[in-house]
């Protein structure tokens, strides 16, 4: 009587385990190949940009393509080896599509998440260190990922929004942010002077600050106010600098107008002591 190890044919067991570490090998080597090609796609698309390349996106998406591009191979992979156990992939694909669709209407959102965190990514409508607003919230985008993107406030609070369900996004860091600065002087003053005065302040700006300020100029008389005539002067800066360059567009301003002598029109309390000569005087006029 034969034992079970006789019964093994250990020519056709060795050629089969030869043929898995083969698949196996050639799925490692595919993969390998597929990254250098995306790598190389990615840098090529770079060096051919007309703008400044966004490193954080293109990191982003290499990263998304090889992680598509090792699941697919090593998917395949695993159906020729269960081939070659006499598995019927056809049939186990298609249970596992009906699996997959009973799923998916159980878990619509989240596979409406990760679609649409996706397209997010792919068509980098904000990225990461974008300034957002994404429904009645807005801040600093933190992380972006397939299932939700974190957004943290200017005051800390962190938000983080499912990326189905976000529908309208305000990005406020593509292209240039409008200030306008309003500065008064007193109606005695010569108008034209001012505004000529602000107009070279604002060349100054300019060369000072060439990187944040991608313009700057006076648009003139903004309004006609009880006690002063008040000048508007636009800036164009990014987002995140607005702030800080504002105040400093309005510390040059009063400088700027100091060194004309140019008033700025200022709240003034007058304060009367009379003595008591003064005094009994009035007392006896009005006797």
């Amino acid at each position: 009587m034969k034992t079970m190890w006789e019964n093994i044919d250990w020519m056709a067991m060795g050629e089969l385990c030869l043929k898995v570490v083969l698949i196996l090998i050639g799925c490692r080597i595919l993969v390998a190949i597929g990254r250098r090609m995306i790598n190389k796609a990615f840098q090529i698309k770079s060096s051919h940009s007309r703008f400044q390349p966004d490193e954080g996106r293109i990191k982003t998406l290499d990263k998304l393509m090889q992680n598509i591009l090792r699941y697919t191979i090593y998917f395949v992979g695993i159906m020729m080896i269960l081939s070659l156990f006499g598995v019927n992939t056809a049939s186990l694909i298609a249970s596992a599509g009906v699996l997959g669709l009973a799923v998916s209407f159980g878990a619509q959102n989240l596979v409406k998440d990760v679609i649409t965190g996706f397209f997010v990514i792919f068509e980098d409508t904000y990225k990461v260190g974008d300034f957002v607003q994404i429904g009645n919230a807005s801040g600093v985008v933190e992380e972006i990922g397939l299932r939700s993107s974190k957004i943290r406030s200017d005051s800390g609070e962190l938000y983080i929004f499912p990326n189905g369900q976000v529908s309208t996004v305000v990005n406020y860091s593509r292209g240039s942010f409008q200030s306008i600065i309003s500065v008064g002087i007193a109606y005695e003053e010569d108008v034209e002077k001012a505004i000529s005065v602000l107009a070279e302040m604002c060349e100054t700006l300019k060369r000072h600050f060439p990187e944040q300020i991608k313009n700057a100029r006076v648009l003139g008389v903004g309004n006609l106010g009880d006690s002063d005539v008040s000048i508007d002067v636009a800036i164009y800066t990014p987002y995140a600098d607005r702030l800080s360059l504002r105040r400093e567009t309005r510390k040059r301003c009063k400088l700027a107008l100091d060194a004309a002598g140019i008033e700025i029109p200022y709240q003034k309390q007058v304060l009367y002591i009379q003595t008591q000569e003064e005094e009994e005087y009035a007392r006896t006029e009005g006797n």
